[in-house]
C-alpha cells in the first residue's frame, strides 16, 4: 500500500531516499540550517548567552534531513566545517561560542 502512495503521490524527479551501504555508514539526521547557524541566530536575538535548555529546545525542535553518514561527511568538508553533533550540543555549542567570539574580536 505504501508504494502505491508513492507511485501515485511521488515527484519524479525526487531522488530516492538514502539507503544505508552498511553498519560502517548509517543513516544520519542532518540538521538544516546546521546547529551553529541556528543557535548563533537564537543567541542573537536573545541578545544573551543560550542555556542548556534553550540549546537542547532548539536541538529538538530544528528541521533535519537524513542522508548517509559519509554524504554528511562530504557535505561538511564541501562547507568547510562539521556541525555541532546533536547528540553532544550542550558542552559543543560552550566551544563554538567560544571561538566565534575569538573570531569576532580579531
Amino acid at each position: 500500500m505504501a508504494n502505491l502512495f508513492r507511485k501515485i503521490f511521488s515527484n519524479s524527479n525526487e531522488p530516492p531516499p538514502p539507503q544505508a551501504e552498511g553498519p560502517d555508514d548509517p543513516i544520519v539526521p542532518v540538521p538544516i540550517p546546521d546547529l551553529i547557524f541556528l543557535l548563533s541566530a537564537l543567541e542573537k536575538n536573545k541578545g544573551s548567552p543560550l542555556t542548556e535548555t534553550e540549546v537542547l529546545e532548539a536541538r529538538d525542535g530544528a528541521v533535519c534531513i537524513t542522508m548517509l553518514q559519509s554524504e554528511r561527511e562530504r557535505f561538511e568538508a564541501e562547507r568547510g566545517y562539521s556541525d555541532i553533533d546533536i547528540t553532544n550540543p550542550w558542552p559543543e555549542w560552550q566551544v563554538v561560542r567560544e571561538w566565534l567570539a575569538e573570531q569576532s574580536t580579531d
